[in-house]
């Protein structure tokens, strides 16, 4: 026997088939004859002559026991997922007389057949991107596969190519959701924040207010220029720390999402958690570093310039500005 014909013998062929308690009325009728030569082929492991017979009865009869057997041939092929969904239909045909008399067996069937299906949704943190499922382009998700192995390839302009292979459960309920997230082919990329000079900051003043003036703005510039490094800093490892562990979750063919929990294993939940962990953490520490930072800068371009005895002393430091734009520069480095 064939590993097809095996197929259809290791699920039972009465159940799938619904022989012996539900035949027509008319059983010497030219569609009951044709009906009895499918099931014997499928007996004989002559499936895709079976399919063919039971294809042609259903376009000319639309009966849904000839929609049942051709689903039968299908899955005797291997062809799970149109076998899955020709069964689907034809067991929701409740009017029919045939449907109903053998609803235990067929309901037994369909869910062996249904346990050999999945529904796959891939995410990707590009939008357009192009998405193959084993070779085929996908424009819409779920999709209907093949439980087991499955490859899916992703491809977007200006981004390198990820391709895996993702392990899909048999449930025809639930997607399993599958993230991939691509990298940029270009080196790190910077973020410039423009900070203003502020215009006015050389006017004259009275010695002794500009000093304090000069001694009050400087100190609070570079306590918050400091305290926004260490912020910008923190975002920098939240980030590389962050991107490793995704690294780690997209790369290890085991971890996946289904219905928002991860699957895996520990590792995979240790990863994704530190993942949203320190995204978290990065985005927090760019914010509040980045906003301080300025801050900083802008206190230090708003100090008074310094006297000329205090450039001869080297006292009250401070940052004195350069030609150019009117603009200060902070370049924050990281791979997004």
């Amino acid at each position: 026997m064939s590993g097809a014909g095996r197929a259809v013998a290791s699920f039972g062929l009465a159940v799938w088939l619904g022989v012996g308690s539900a035949w027509a009325q008319q059983p010497g009728s030219p569609i009951e004859q044709q009906h009895r030569r499918g099931v014997a082929m499928l007996r004989q492991g002559q499936n895709e002559q079976a399919l063919g017979v039971f294809r042609e009865i259903y376009e000319r009869t639309r009966e849904p026991r000839a929609l049942w057997r051709m689903a039968t041939a299908e899955a005797a092929l291997g062809r799970w997922v149109e076998a899955e969904g020709h069964m689907s239909s034809a067991f929701g045909s409740t009017g029919d007389a045939w449907i109903r008399g053998e609803r235990a067996g067929l309901e037994a069937t369909l869910r062996q057949v249904q346990a050999r299906v999945g529904l796959l949704t891939v995410r990707c943190n590009v939008t357009g991107a192009s998405i193959e499922v084993d070779g085929q382009a996908v424009t819409s998700f779920p999709l209907r596969v093949v439980a087991g192995d499955v490859r899916v390839r992703v491809v977007a302009d200006g981004y390198q190519t990820a391709e895996a292979t993702v392990s899909v459960p048999g449930n025809v309920e639930r997607a399993f959701v599958r993230e991939v997230e691509l990298r940029a082919v270009a080196g790190e990329r910077r973020v410039t924040v423009a900070v203003p000079v502020v215009e006015g900051a050389n006017e004259a003043r009275r010695p002794t207010e500009t000093h304090r003036s000069a001694s009050g703005l400087r100190t609070g510039g570079f306590v918050a220029l400091s305290v926004g490094a260490v912020g910008l800093a923190t975002g920098v490892v939240g980030l590389v720390l962050r991107n490793s562990a995704a690294t780690r979750f997209n790369e290890n063919l085991s971890c996946g999402m289904s219905g928002g929990a991860v699957q895996g294993g520990t590792g995979c939940s240790d990863d994704a958690a530190t993942t949203n962990a320190m995204g978290t953490v990065s985005l927090i520490g760019f914010i509040a570093g980045g906003a301080l930072a300025a801050t900083g800068a802008v206190l230090l371009m708003a100090a008074p310039a310094r006297s000329g005895n205090e450039r001869a002393s080297g006292s009250g430091g401070g940052v004195r500005r350069a030609g150019g734009p009117g603009l200060i520069g902070i370049g924050i480095g990281g791979s997004w």
